[in-house]
C-alpha cells in the first residue's frame, strides 16, 4: 500500500510536472529528500526563486484519502495526565487536545463527534511529525493537510504579530479582542462563554488537558473556535494562537502579559472551515479505528 506521503507527493507531480526540478524540503531539516516530504503544502525550493509553497487544486480521491489515513500513527500523547471523558461531546463546548470548541445549538451529537475527531486526528497527525511548540509552521502544514485529506475545506494559515499586547493585562483580553473582530455577535458571546467556563474548577480536568497538549514553558500553540451548522455541514471559525514568552507559562490560554520586565510575543490567524459530511462519512470509521482510545482520552467536555 501506498503511504500518505508518497499520495500527496504524487498528487504535487501529476498538477505541476513541469516543476520536476524543484527539490522538496524534508520538514524540520532543510534537507533535499523527495521521498520522506510529508506536506501537501511542501516546501519548494528553486535557485532562481525564494520560498514558494504548491497547493494542489484537485480534490483528493477516495483511495488517496484513505491511504493518507491509514498511514497516520497515531498513539496516545504522553503528557495526558487526566482521565478519560466516556461522556465527551454530551455539553455544547470540549477541549480536543490542544483544540478548545464550542457548538451553536442547532449542532446535533454526530456533527460534534465529527469535528472532535477529525480535528484531534488532524492535531495528532501533526505532533507526531513536529513538535507544537517550537516547530509551528511544519505542524500547521501537517495539520492542515490532514484536515484536508479527512474533507475539511481548508486554507493556509498566515499568522501576524499582535502589535498592541501592551493594551491588555490578560492574555484573554487579549484574545478576546482579537477574536471578536471576526465572529457574529452571538458566536462570539458562546466563544467567551467558553473561555470564561475554562477558567472555572469544575473545568479544569479540560484545562488541564489542553494545557498537556498545546503548552511547553515557555510557549504554547492552540486553537479555539465556534462551530456552527451550514446546511447541514458544519462550519469552524478558528483561532489559532501562537504564544512565546520570557517566563515560564502556567496554562496554554491564560496568563498575565506583564511579569517583572519580561517579553511575551503573541501571533494569530483566524479562519473559516468547512467539513463536507458527504466526504468525512467516507472515512468516519476509518478514523475512529485509527484514533482507538485517543478519541476518550483527548477529548473532555466542557461544562458551560
Amino acid at each position: 500500500m501506498m503511504c500518505h506521503t508518497s499520495v500527496l507527493l504524487r498528487r504535487l507531480l501529476q498538477e505541476y510536472p513541469g516543476h520536476s526540478h524543484y527539490s522538496f524540503d524534508r520538514p524540520g531539516t532543510g534537507r533535499s529528500n523527495v521521498a520522506t516530504s510529508v506536506s501537501l503544502w511542501a516546501c519548494c525550493r528553486r535557485a532562481s526563486t525564494n520560498q514558494c509553497r504548491l497547493l494542489p487544486t484537485m480534490p483528493l480521491s477516495l483511495e488517496e484519502r484513505v491511504s493518507f489515513i491509514q498511514g497516520i500513527n497515531v498513539r496516545p500523547s504522553a503528557g495526558v495526565t487526566v482521565a478519560a471523558d466516556t461522556t465527551a461531546g454530551a455539553s455544547d463546548a470540549a477541549v480536543s487536545a490542544g483544540s478548545s470548541v464550542a457548538f451553536v445549538s442547532n449542532i446535533d451529537s454526530q456533527m460534534k463527534a465529527d469535528v472532535l475527531n477529525s480535528t484531534l486526528m488532524a492535531q495528532l497527525n501533526a505532533s507526531e511529525l513536529h513538535n507544537r511548540e517550537t516547530d509551528p509552521r511544519s505542524w500547521y502544514n501537517t495539520y492542515l493537510e490532514t484536515l484536508m485529506a479527512i474533507g475539511w475545506e481548508v486554507k493556509e494559515f498566515d499568522f501576524t504579530l499582535i502589535q498592541d499586547t501592551d493594551n491588555f493585562l490578560t492574555s484573554d483580553e487579549l484574545f478576546l479582542d482579537y477574536v471578536s473582530k471576526y465572529m457574529p455577535t452571538a458566536e462570539f458571546a458562546l466563544f467567551r462563554r467558553m473561555l470564561t467556563a475554562l477558567q472555572q474548577p469544575q473545568n479544569s480536568k479540560a484545562s488541564k488537558l489542553l494545557d498537556d497538549e498545546a503548552r511547553t514553558l515557555r510557549m504554547s500553540n492552540w486553537q479555539a473556535g465556534v462551530v456552527s451548522n451550514d446546511g447541514g455541514n458544519p462550519t469552524f471559525k478558528i483561532n489559532a494562537f501562537l504564544c512565546s514568552a520570557s517566563w515560564t507559562l502556567e496554562h496554554a490560554m491564560f496568563f498575565k502579559l506583564r511579569q517583572g520586565g519580561g517579553e511575551v510575543e503573541i501571533t494569530a490567524e483566524h479562519q473559516v472551515m468547512h467539513l463536507d459530511l458527504a466526504k468525512y462519512s467516507q472515512v468516519r470509521e476509518l478514523i475512529l479505528q485509527q484514533l482507538g482510545n485517543n478519541a476518550q482520552l483527548l477529548i473532555h467536555d466542557i461544562a458551560l
